[in-house]
């Protein structure tokens, strides 16, 4: 019974930081991901239509079910821990892409396809 210095046994390691990655990763995408509508159709700032803001939180879990199904022949390859990582950090990517895209006045398709992007990603 091998323990490491957070008295976690070394078999639970990895599955307890996975667990406490999600929580934290749940808690700011909660307080961050609800405002996306109103950023994408306020005035001040993309001024979307509605239907256009609809259609991009019909196209996003599409994208997310499409690149679950291919993560997981991925992971057969090279394995779940290395296909997860790399997902999370082309999400984490495309986030700060998209922060860089709006403030530096890029067209607004290209904000909403990396909205779409990073939301299939994460």
């Amino acid at each position: 019974d091998e323990t490491n210095s957070w008295c976690i046994r070394s078999e639970r390691f990895i599955p307890v930081f996975v667990a406490l990655h999600d929580v934290t990763t749940g808690l700011a995408s909660g307080m961050s991901i609800s405002y996306f509508p109103v950023f994408f159709s306020d005035e001040t700032y993309m001024n979307l239509s509605p239907i256009i803001v609809q259609l991009l939180y019909v196209i996003a879990p599409m994208g997310n079910a499409l690149l679950t199904y291919m993560a997981r022949s991925l992971s057969l390859k090279y394995g779940r821990c290395h296909v997860a990582v790399v997902h999370k950090w082309i999400g984490i990517s495309c986030m700060f892409g998209l922060i860089g895209a709006y403030t530096h006045n890029a067209p607004s398709y290209v904000v909403c396809m990396l909205y779409v992007i990073r939301t299939a990603f994460m």
